[in-house]
């Protein structure tokens, strides 16, 4: 101080001004006013309860507080003498001589300092560090004391909530129970009341006469749901067991088929590809049709592929496996194709295939009756079996549309016309193609038909307008007939010797032309519009001619004049088309007869045409006797009468309009189906419209019991016989069961043999 002229160095007045209780509380040092002395000139004093300020150097303000009520001290020479702060030159720091040195941080370092300047004494610093160490362990223990007092009013705070929580739980567990208790009660009150009320039903179902079942089943269902049956309500689960990879080389799963086999496997012998023990454990068969056309026989559960085969080019629509799980039966819808195949002997047991994708377009019977040939859009010709409705031949030596087919009379040999400009004859015996008829020019050929004795093959053209005559056995060209003015529609041979063509054309006409007589007869038929089909009797005498307005004529031969009419045009009507919008019974547009034909006997006449029906006339009478509805499909246009109004726009039919999604075009892809959108698979030129229900031939069997029609959805059969038709080959007078048992008595057991199978009868077979 003596250096310093009675003042400390470095020293600098601050403003005065008070400081808030938050602000007091964070101060670095409290001084009281007693233990505080300065000399030379006094603090600057405040009004606000003694605290005052002072600033040293550039450090952060001390603060000095006045003990209890005193009052701040005034600039006098005594206050001055009374204060006595300390100074540290460590820290350029105040500090209170006897209490604040040892709340200062500063440690020995700050304790040397104030010894080098004189300003502090060992005894004046250990009382007051005893004291200030006092202080500071009392106030550690009440610190220590009151953080105990707050944690233990925690933990009793946080008993007590514990134990609230806990019985508002069981407080509400409580109102819980008693509401399940109460549902309890009422359904069973309600399964009671039910049970009573469906017991009380059945006895007044016995009383009135009913049958004590419907009791009894009426009480045990009551019982059960009184009961809570949970097997009623519980449904099973579905999880996926395992899973199996296929080879993508057969493309996508398109069918699939299951089976369980017996224990010994096919044919009493284990399984294939598997060992004896797992064979005689018995085990499970699934067969898989892909897109590709191909199939997969799977043993599970080891998935172990058991046999394949390829069978189509088009995707596996359908399968199924026989219960012994011997027989594997396959369909292709798009080629009307059905497959039954053995597989552990590799051969079919059944191969069936209709007209591919397209519509049957002509057909005959055999002279006996029991074959029938088609011919379709596809250019397959194909033979069935009357009696099975079975394919067993297919020639396809045709490259266009098949339009018409002929017996030959003697019945082992047919003939075909085709688009692609040829006639064919194939042999029944051996099922060849033995002679092709060609035409000087390229023509499409429409009718065909051969001459009683077999000898004269005729065909008529759509483009030519000529009539093409060939002899059977040469396959010479003969004659060209010319006299129509539009194609040829169909042509037929009769007359009373069966020398006389009849040839049908659009232009309106039927001309007759004479092979036989030597006036080379040629008369002329007029109608008033086309003419779409003709036919003659049995015995040729009488022409039935079908026109466009759904007329039939009846015309005499001999005479060549008309004998009768019968008015089709309501008969044929039926159906109405997707598109009209006129009602079915006054939609006479297109409604006429394509195809007409006798009876054996000639008095019955059947026709048909573009419609759902086909009519039976009685010929005397000129009378309708019965119509036929050829299908009942209603995915076909024309077979339903009446149709939605809702569904007619001002753009047509909501059914005939191609909605087709993205999803459904990557589905149909995904089965191999790459057709564009509106185009069917394979014909480009053709709209996926729906097709229209018709007939586009009609032929009675030559012994009068039975008559098919070639129609939208295929061959169509309709039989006297509920049993198979009977075929007598070879069959004489003399062959009887009694001539059988007497060649047998005789030991001419060949000859029984052949007798017995010539009579085709069970009992004696």
């Amino acid at each position: 101080r003596a250096a310093a002229g009675g003042r400390l160095p470095g020293w600098e007045w601050g403003t005065r001004g008070t400081m808030s209780d938050a602000n007091r509380k964070k101060a670095q040092i409290t001084l009281h006013a007693a233990d505080v002395a300065f000399t030379k000139r006094a603090l600057p004093t405040s009004k606000s309860d003694g605290v005052k300020a002072l600033y040293v150097g550039n450090s952060a303000p001390i603060e000095f507080v006045s003990s209890g009520s005193a009052q701040p001290a005034q600039r006098t020479s005594k206050t001055a003498d009374m204060l006595n702060p300390l100074f540290c030159a460590a820290c350029n720091k105040v500090f209170a001589k006897e209490t604040v040195f040892h709340a200062h941080k500063g440690g020995k370092k700050h304790i040397q300092a104030l010894k080098t300047m004189g300003l502090f004494e060992e005894a004046d610093a250990a009382a007051a560090a005893a004291a200030l160490a006092d202080k500071c362990t009392a106030l550690v223990s009440e610190a220590r004391a009151l953080l105990d007092a707050a944690e233990g009013a925690a933990r009793v705070r946080a008993a007590v909530e514990a134990a609230e929580h806990a019985r508002t739980s069981a407080r509400e567990g409580a109102e819980r129970k008693r509401r399940a208790d109460e549902e309890a009660a009422a359904a069973a009150a309600a399964a009671k009341a039910k049970a009573q009320a469906d017991a009380d039903a059945a006895v007044a179902a016995v009383a009135r006469g009913k049958r004590k079942l419907a009791a009894e089943e009426l009480l045990a269902a009551a019982t059960d749901e009184a009961e809570g049956d949970e097997s009623a309500t519980t449904m099973e689960r579905w999880e996926l067991q395992d899973k199996h990879l296929l080879d993508r080389s057969y493309g996508s799963v398109t069918s699939v088929a299951h089976c369980s086999r017996s224990p010994a496997g096919v044919g009493g012998a284990p399984p294939a590809d598997t060992d004896d023990a797992a064979g005689a454990q018995g085990s499970e068969l699934v067969a898989i049709g892909f897109s590709s056309g191909a199939f997969a026989l799977y043993e599970m559960p080891g998935f172990v592929m058991v046999h394949s085969l390829s069978i189509s080019d088009q995707h596996v629509t359908t399968s199924a496996i026989n219960p012994t799980g011997e027989w594997l039966a396959f369909g292709c819808a798009s080629h009307g194709q059905l497959i039954v195949w053995e597989w552990a002997s590799e051969t079919y047991v059944l191969k069936q295939q209709g007209h591919f994708n397209s519509e049957v377009n002509a057909l005959a019977f055999s002279a006996a009756g029991a074959v029938i040939a088609t011919g379709g859009n596809d250019g397959k010709v194909k033979l069935w079996d009357a009696s099975s409705g079975f394919c067993f031949v297919t020639f396809s030596e045709h490259v266009a549309p098949v339009t018409d087919i002929a017996f030959v009379p003697h019945g082992r040999a047919f003939v075909s016309c085709s688009l692609d400009g040829s006639v064919r004859a194939f042999d029944l015996v051996r099922y060849r193609n033995f002679q092709t008829f060609a035409t000087p020019s390229p023509a499409q050929l429409t009718c065909v038909a051969v001459d009683p004795a077999g000898e004269v093959v005729t065909a008529g053209s759509l483009d030519t307008l000529c009539v093409y005559v060939w002899s059977m056995q040469s396959a010479q060209l003969l004659e060209q007939l010319s006299g129509h003015a539009k194609p040829l529609s169909a042509l037929a041979f009769g007359g009373p010797s069966g020398s006389i063509l009849a040839s049908a054309s659009w232009d309106g006409t039927v001309r007759l032309w004479d092979f036989v007589s030597q006036k080379a007869r040629s008369d002329v038929l007029k109608h008033s519009t086309d003419v779409l089909a003709l036919a003659f009797n049995h015995d040729g005498s009488l022409l039935c001619t079908s026109t466009l307005d759904g007329q039939l004529s009846l015309w005499d031969v001999e005479m060549a004049e008309q004998v009768g009419t019968i008015d089709g045009r309501k008969d044929v009507l039926g159906g109405k088309s997707a598109g009209s919008r006129v009602s079915a019974n006054n939609n006479s547009a297109n409604q006429s007869f394509r195809a007409v034909s006798f009876s054996a006997d000639g008095e019955l006449l059947l026709a048909a045409g573009n419609s759902k029906y086909a009519c039976m006339y009685d010929v005397k009478h000129r009378a309708l006797l019965k119509r036929y509805q050829l299908s009942h499909n209603a995915s076909l246009d024309g077979v339903l009468d009446q149709l939605d109004s809702r569904k007619m726009t001002d753009a047509g039919s909501l059914d005939l309009i191609d909605d087709e999604t993205d999803e459904a075009m990557r589905a149909r892809r995904g089965k191999g189906d790459w057709s564009l959108p509106g185009v069917r698979s394979g014909e480009h030129s053709k709209r996926t419209a729906r097709p229209a229900v018709r007939a586009t031939d009609i032929r009675f069997s030559p012994d009068g019991t039975a008559w098919a029609a070639a129609t939208s959805e295929g061959l169509v059969l309709y039989s006297l016989d509920e049993q198979l038709l009977f075929d007598p080959t070879a069959l004489e007078m003399d062959i009887t069961p009694a001539a059988i048992r007497r060649a047998l008595k005789q030991g001419e057991h060949l000859r029984a043999l052949l007798m017995a199978l010539r009579l085709n009868e069970s009992d004696v077979l």
